[in-house]
């Protein structure tokens, strides 16, 4: 497994002298700046990108400000335009959807390369309506040719991590939401790690649906157990470092579930091995294990592998 992933790590890293500048970290707050992600001006969205699949259309990701607070649910709907002037004609392309970060456009104008289309992400809550600055694949592909390059170093990062990665689902911690009522006024951070309301999150149903995402070990970590109360004995050297596309773009206490072990590890550290125009490609992260005590063993999974 790890000699297969290392030999598409040193093939992908040095056939192309220019794909190497492009390996550099990228800030991970609230908030991106740069090619590739746009951020709103209104508080309401931190950042939107799209994610070409290459045969599937594309996938238009987005992270709402922590600072919105706006009660769930919040209903999303994917908005299309092949310009970005204001009096543009925008047409719905999926949705309403409820409580999602990411829609996609399996249309057939966007399996293609096509630098004029433009997305923007609509979102209607109880409270009113906004609409998220737009955004186009010229972000991220000025030319045909990023468009091939890429095209080609994804499809090869998929390949290898169908051949020699470990098949699993992502929970995507909520950053937003309705607060749970656990959350201490003052820090605004969750008073009870076991609340079966926000599990221990701060917000109302504390993950996302989980989604398939595969990640390919490459080192594992030693064993030493902790003590940390409410929660038990932590082994937390059941550390893996791992490799994963970066889709969806990962955050700290994130859960990744090992589909045939059923354990489930939260993401611990995260390091941007590859950046396309500002765009994240490639992820080191590092997954720490759950305790089975922890409320996150509770989260139902379909299709999944029972441990």
């Amino acid at each position: 497994m790890i000699s297969c992933i290392a030999i598409y790590v040193v093939i992908l890293m040095t056939t192309d002298e220019r794909v190497n500048q492009l390996v550099s970290p990228i800030h991970r707050g609230n908030v991106r700046n740069g090619c590739g992600f746009v951020c709103s001006e209104d508080g309401v969205f931190s950042f939107l990108r799209v994610w070409p699949t290459f045969g599937n259309g594309n996938l238009v990701e987005w992270e709402l400000s922590p600072h919105f607070k706006d009660p769930t649910p919040h209903s999303f709907t994917l908005q299309s335009a092949q310009f970005e002037a204001p009096d543009t004609d925008w047409q719905n392309v999926i949705g309403p959807v409820n409580d999602v970060y990411y829609l996609q456009d399996n249309s057939t104008v966007s399996i293609e390369f096509n630098s004029w289309l433009h997305y923007r992400v609509k979102l209607e809550t109880s409270k009113g309506t906004y609409y998220s600055p737009p955004i186009s694949t010229r972000e991220t592909f000025a030319e045909y040719k990023d468009y091939a390059r890429w095209r080609g170093f994804i499809l090869a990062w998929r390949r290898a991590l169908r051949l020699s990665g470990n098949k699993g689902f992502l929970l995507k911690k909520r950053l937003s939401g309705t607060p749970c009522s656990c959350v201490d006024p003052l820090t605004g951070e969750s008073t009870d790690p076991n609340c079966p309301t926000c599990d221990g999150t701060g917000f109302v149903e504390g993950y996302y649906p989980a989604v398939d995402c595969a990640a390919a070990i490459i080192e594992r970590g030693k064993l030493h157990q902790t003590i940390r109360p409410p929660l038990g004995s932590v082994v937390e050297g059941n550390n893996l470092a791992v490799v994963m596309l970066a889709f969806p773009l990962l955050f700290e206490q994130d859960v990744w579930v090992n589909r045939e072990t059923g354990k489930r590890y939260f993401v611990h550290t995260i390091s941007d091995q590859v950046v396309w125009k500002g765009v994240p490609v490639v992820q080191q992260v590092e997954l720490r294990l759950a305790p089975l005590s922890d409320p996150v063993y509770q989260i139902s999974i379909p299709n999944q592998i029972p441990s």
